[in-house]
């Protein structure tokens, strides 16, 4: 029974803890900087990011995931020369802002359709931003100049 209480409060502090640390970190990057070295250095900042406000692991890795996905299809088709990443934690979510100056892209319209084309001409990829639907709630504008992708995990 003392475990069970033990558990309980430790469960109850450790929530209590998070939703007084919402907070947010943003980590940047110019033209030369927008290489794919960025997403090693954005998955690394987040991964200290989640271990500083007890975020579970899965949350963690799929975090990863879309860190991985969004800077890499910045990094290669946006022709952006800045990026910047926000990362978030509010209420027990985790969620991102990403902003980018390249060219005008709406994401969460074009994945599905996208991910379609390539398999209709036989071409490996295409998947990857609908993954990263799948896993978030997502929402993206187009603002002085900026794309804007905001995405909570589910």
């Amino acid at each position: 029974m003392s475990h069970l209480l033990w558990y309980n409060i430790d469960t109850l502090f450790r929530g209590l803890k998070n939703q007084l640390q919402n907070t947010s970190e943003t980590i940047e990057f110019e033209s030369s900087e927008l290489t794919f070295e960025a997403i090693g250095k954005c998955t690394q900042k987040f991964e200290m990011f989640c271990e500083s406000h007890d975020v579970d692991p899965k949350t963690t890795s799929v975090g990863c995931i879309i860190i991985d996905e969004i800077v890499n299809n910045v990094v290669s088709y946006s022709k952006a020369t800045k990026l910047e990443v926000i990362m978030k934690f509010d209420n027990g979510k985790v969620s991102f802002i990403f902003k980018d100056n390249g060219t005008k892209y709406d994401p969460t319209a074009l994945a599905i359709q996208e991910a379609d084309v390539h398999k209709q001409e036989g071409k490996p990829g295409g998947y990857g931003t609908s993954i990263v639907f799948t896993l978030t709630d997502a929402n993206y504008k187009y603002e002085n100049g900026q794309n804007i992708l905001e995405t909570i995990i589910k």
